[in-house]
């Protein structure tokens, strides 16, 4: 049984991968976005924070139409 854990493993690990891929390209987007929010609520300049929510909300789109497995997407499309 200890020869096969490793493989049982490793085999698990491959399997979720696509899972861990899509966690961390919607995690890079979240990041963009809340950057991108932090700059719209701090701007003064009304053509900056338009564009800069026009950037969050394509971001956030992109989570739920691109990554719709990551836990990201599951909650922005549930509205938790």
């Amino acid at each position: 049984m200890r020869k096969l854990l490793p493989v049982i493993v490793l085999k698990c690990l491959v399997n979720i991968s696509p899972v861990f891929a899509q966690d961390a390209d919607a995690n890079a987007l979240i990041v963009s976005a809340m950057g991108l929010w932090n700059t719209a609520q701090t701007t003064d300049d009304d053509a900056v924070r338009l564009q800069s929510l026009r950037e969050v909300r394509a971001a956030l789109q992109e989570i739920v139409t691109q990554h719709p497995g990551s836990s990201h997407a599951v909650t922005l499309t549930i509205g938790e």
